[in-house]
């Protein structure tokens, strides 16, 4: 449908103007997407199920142009039937006229008020190659270049799938080997992954690689898929203890276990202390159900071992694998909790820890820079928030204080001759003409008749403000302060601070090490500490920016290396703050929101 003339080409604002596109106009418009997202899944498994999936599509290219040649438009599905039914399309003639004896019989279906969902499809519909209709010779040359496309592919991944060039599969046998030379977690291996296309490539290959070493992997090793028999006799040689099998004695034990995710649930094989996720599945939840596979009450292990093998940047930087797990886990985290890792331990957040953190306020004794200062006042915030829950009123009437409200510092701050300003700035950057907006704080000291203006630092700022419900009662405003001049000075102390800010960006020992570890993976030559230091300018950035830091710390502590996806969060928060350093910012207007007065 999109090589038809009344669609060819046309951008999609202009097809959706048209009238009675059809339905499936819009499905083969996403198809390259789906391939695309598919391909590049197959890929992070392994390059031979990509390879297969390339064979499988060159195929159905073939199959479409046979009969595209003989000067009609089939379908896939019904060249398939044709293939099978019609003497592999020999008979075609006699699919259209069963066709058309099939949409009448229908129509006499429907003429008599019954299902004609009953009455199975049978023929296949004539759709002729008409020229007039479709653009043919651009469907001839896109078919052509896929065909090319794919066959240098082909010969690339021919070369790149041999044991000797397949650094996947060599690191999952040098993983292996380290495992089991520990001694720590057995000696028996469970492999998962989600495509029979990798299982099948390790089992015609992976052996080649024990060759030389005392492991009888061929004979201790068993491979399933979807398309394997029952392999519940398999699964009781693998874990006899879990599934109170004795060994018969013409079989022999399985150490090494591969499988796609027909084992992921409702098997016991906790006899295995090692699991291996040679790919990553999309959802979480399948993460963990593989997980559950030997992380079970009834493991003779105190610590089970999993291992995720996960995409190399480049192709996560496409396929944002990894980046979509960390999201999921995190939202599962942060709701019902996790009582194991997922990606890697630090996912482990029991919700009893979740419940304390957020309705309490409570924080883990050694937090190793876990939560930065402005965290601090948010759980505060919570905290508020929570015991509101059932009183909205108070919760509204916050909102509604009106911007500019003068007020005093708590009691208990000396805080003498000062003013403690709140002001919200409003610009542009100088070339990217992007909105900007940010909160600085600003301590107005009076001296005599003279009001001076300083930047004060965030969390100096918060933390002089921060007060209790016993300091809230309502006092009569006495403030002798001159407002106009604390307003003037304020404003004008915060628009100098958002066009060229003179505090730098205070990096503690914690971040520096996280910095030094993350500059490691990018230009030798790009200052980070200067650059965060001078392009660090407001609050939304530090955070993200610090979020990012601490997880690099977890990581390396963890695994000692950093994930892609944090790799590219940095690379992506780093970019904004080196524009802050190049850009200048025109700053039009700003506002006072709050004024505390010492």
């Amino acid at each position: 449908d999109i090589y038809n003339h009344k669609y060819y080409g046309k951008t999609v604002d202009e097809i959706r103007a048209l009238s009675n596109v059809p339905v499936t106009l819009g499905i083969q418009r996403t198809v390259h997407n789906i391939l695309h997202v598919t391909w590049l899944k197959r890929m992070e498994s392994s390059a031979a199920a990509l390879m297969y999936s390339l064979k499988n599509y060159l195929n159905r290219i073939d199959l479409f142009e046979k009969y595209l040649n003989l000067g009609y438009i089939v379908n896939l599905v019904d060249a398939s039937l044709l293939e099978t039914d019609y003497n592999d399309g020999a008979d075609i003639d006699k699919a259209f006229n069963d066709y058309e004896n099939y949409f009448k019989e229908k129509e006499e279906l429907i003429d008599s008020g019954k299902d004609p969902n009953e009455l199975l499809k049978y023929g296949i519909e004539k759709k002729k190659a008409d020229p007039k209709v479709f653009n043919i010779k651009q469907m001839k040359l896109d078919i052509a270049r896929d065909r090319k496309i794919i066959e240098l592919l082909e010969i690339i991944l021919l070369e790149v799938i041999k044991p000797k060039y397949d650094t996947k599969m060599q690191s999952l046998y040098e993983h292996m080997t380290k495992l089991l030379s520990m001694k720590k977690y057995g000696e028996k291996i469970l492999v998962f992954s989600f495509f029979a296309d990798t299982i099948n490539y390790l089992k015609d290959n992976l052996g080649d690689l024990f060759n030389d070493t005392e492991i009888d992997f061929r004979n201790l090793s068993e491979f399933i898929s979807g398309q394997s028999g029952n392999f519940e006799r398999i699964v009781r040689r693998f874990s006899p203890k879990s599934k109170k099998y004795m060994l018969k004695p013409d079989e022999t034990k399985i150490d090494f276990l591969f499988s796609t995710d027909v084992l992921s649930e409702g098997q016991n094989l906790q006899d295995a202390g090692i699991l291996i996720n040679y790919d990553l599945h999309w959802n979480p939840v399948r993460m963990i159900q593989r997980n559950g596979r030997i992380n079970r009450l009834g493991s003779e292990y105190s610590d089970v071992m999993i291992s995720n093998m996960k995409p190399m940047a480049g192709l996560e930087m496409y396929l944002k694998l990894v980046n979509r797990l960390e999201n999921k886990i995190k939202t599962i985290k942060n709701t019902i909790g996790l009582d194991q890792g997922v990606l890697d331990s630090t996912d482990i957040n029991p919700i009893e820890f979740i419940e304390k953190y957020y309705t309490e306020g409570k924080l883990p004794e050694e937090d190793d820079g876990f939560l930065a200062h402005t965290d601090e006042h948010i759980i505060e915030l919570r905290k508020f928030l929570g015991k509101q829950k059932d009183n909205p009123q108070e919760i509204q009437r916050i909102k509604d204080i009106s911007k500019g409200k003068w007020n005093y510092l708590p009691k208990h701050i000396t805080h003498s001759n000062s003013v403690l300003s709140l002001i919200n700035t409003y610009g542009t950057t100088s070339d990217t003409n992007k909105d900007i907006s940010d909160l600085f704080f600003v301590d107005v000291n009076k001296k005599s008749d003279e009001y001076i203006a300083t930047f004060i630092d965030y969390n100096k700022a918060l933390n002089l403000i921060r007060t209790s419900p016993s300091d809230n009662e309502k006092i009569i405003d006495t403030i002798h302060y001159d407002r106009l001049k604390v307003i003037s000075r304020s404003t004008a102390e915060a628009k100098r601070q958002a066009r060229n800010p003179d505090s730098q960006y205070k990096i503690t020992p914690q971040y520096e090490r996280a910095i030094l570890i993350i500059s490691s993976y990018f230009d030798k030559r790009v200052d980070f500490r200067g650059i965060i230091e001078r392009g660090v300018v407001t609050t939304v950035l530090q955070r993200e920016l610090e979020i990012i830091l601490r997880k690099i710390n977890s990581e390396t502590r963890q695994k000692g290396s950093v994930y892609s996806s944090t790799i590219a969060a940095f690379e992506k928060v780093f970019k904004q703050i080196q524009m802050n350093v190049s850009e200048d910012k025109i700053i039009d207007e700003s506002e006072g929101v709050l004024f505390y007065a010492g």
